[in-house]
């Protein structure tokens, strides 16, 4: 058992969790933040959590321009300093993810295709690729 100590920690995605998304329109582009993100944000800092945004967006800079703007607190952008020493860190780890592209597993695969399908209900109608 290790003797590594760290605060309970948050990975918040950014697209569509934190601001508005419909579908990717580019590095460059940002909607209005998602109602209620910036007040639970300061919740769970309040709360003790360390809050990582997670993005896939390869500006970083505008992320966090985007965030201060919009007074969203945060402890760090893709990066989690308490990162356990033992884990990969290509992966970032984090005690809850917060994405609204997730399917939480919950040991039946079955259960987890459904999830997977309500999620885009038409994609094998046309086998169309986005």
């Amino acid at each position: 058992m290790s003797n590594y100590k760290r605060p309970l920690t948050i990975g918040v995605d950014f697209d569509g969790v934190i601001h508005e998304y419909e579908r990717w329109k580019g590095d460059e582009h940002f909607d209005d933040p998602i109602i209620g993100a910036k007040e639970h944000m300061e919740k769970l800092k309040d709360d003790g959590w360390h809050v990582i945004v997670y993005t896939c967006r390869s500006n970083v800079q505008n992320v966090k321009g985007f965030l201060d703007e919009h007074a969203i607190p945060y402890d760090a952008i893709n990066e989690n300093k308490f990162q356990p020493p033992d884990l990969n860190p290509n992966k970032m780890f984090a005690d809850v993810y917060l994405d609204d592209r997730c399917v939480r597993f919950d040991g039946s695969w079955s259960t987890a295709y459904t999830k997977i399908k309500s999620i885009y209900p038409d994609h094998d109608d046309d086998k169309k690729i986005l």
